[in-house]
């Protein structure tokens, strides 16, 4: 099984995969959050109310793809307090999900 870290190195943030034998060709694919965002409501059955919403994306990507055969190490952004980051590979482009990790503020 493949093994996904995010460390703290000087002051940057790094992804680290772990190399695997016979590994299945993989996607890397990132994703920035927030933990929690409340919303004021201003229509429907919840108008005049204030809800909190929970590991609101702000943005994902595509960060490279992986053979599986190499340590591959990858520069993340740094995350605001508030805020999170979650790495994660996939078989494919769209398979099961190989290995994930998170870092949180």
């Amino acid at each position: 099984m493949a093994t996904i870290e995010i460390v703290e190195m000087g002051g940057a943030l790094k992804g680290k995969i772990e190399p695997i034998a016979d590994a299945p060709e993989a996607t890397l694919y990132m994703a920035t959050y927030t933990k929690e965002q409340k919303v004021d409501i201003e229509r429907g059955e919840n108008a005049g109310k204030k809800l909190a919403y929970h590991n609101v994306v702000g943005m994902l990507s595509k960060v490279q793809d992986w053979s599986g055969e190499t340590m591959d190490e990858v520069d993340l952004p740094q995350p605001g307090p508030g805020e999170g980051i979650a790495l994660w590979l996939q078989s494919g482009e769209s398979g099961p999900v190989i290995a994930a990790a998170k870092y949180e503020r």
